[in-house]
């Protein structure tokens, strides 16, 4: 994804967040040495990239007890001795008690495509931040439709399983023997969602 949108700039561009990875060992405040394939791979990317480490000014630590602060790197040419300012505005978005994920076993709903189509055209403007937050809106309330329609639909068979053990009709016999594969075939997939 980095790539990409590397590509589609024709200007300077900065990356600012939480990495969640160590350009090198000093980098590392804890007990244990972070892997060093990963400080590899992380600088490896930054060097791709023709990014440099911006040095913080305070604290060098991105995590203090759950706290954080952003790690900066920027394309080297930019630099000069002017100071710089970086201004992140997120705006009025609301912090979310979780992080969005998306779901494995969504991957086998029909009409996941179109929810996340709808999700990318619904969202504001042309900036790619605006359209994934409102692809992970749509998501999320697709999943809660789904998951309470998944919900009825096994109690509901439950039910029809249920009278049907207990009837002697050749309907329900019919209903004794499809019932327990919708069934089945429901919870596979909410199996799926546990892996």
């Amino acid at each position: 994804m980095v790539r990409e949108i590397r590509n589609m700039l024709n200007t300077h561009w900065c990356i600012i967040g939480d990495f969640n990875d160590l350009l090198t060992q000093q980098d590392n405040q804890g007990i244990h040495p972070h892997p060093k394939w990963l400080c590899v791979g992380f600088r490896q990317a930054v060097t791709d990239y023709n990014l440099a480490d911006i040095p913080i000014e305070g604290h060098q630590f991105t995590w203090i007890k759950s706290k954080w602060t952003d790690h900066v790197v920027e394309e080297p040419s930019h630099l000069n001795h002017s100071p710089i300012f970086l201004h992140y505005d997120l705006g009025q978005q609301k912090r979310r008690k979780y992080a969005f994920k998306f779901e494995n076993y969504w991957l086998k709903e029909d009409n996941i495509e179109n929810v996340v189509q709808n999700g990318w055209l619904h969202g504001e403007n042309h900036d790619v931040m605006h359209h994934i937050a409102s692809c992970e809106e749509e998501l999320e309330k697709w999943n809660k439709r789904q998951y309470r329609q998944k919900k009825y639909v096994l109690e509901r068979l439950k039910d029809i399983m249920e009278r049907s053990r207990r009837n002697q009709d050749v309907e329900s016999q019919s209903w004794f023997l499809e019932a327990p594969k919708e069934y089945n075939k429901l919870l596979i997939k909410e199996d799926t969602y546990w892996k």
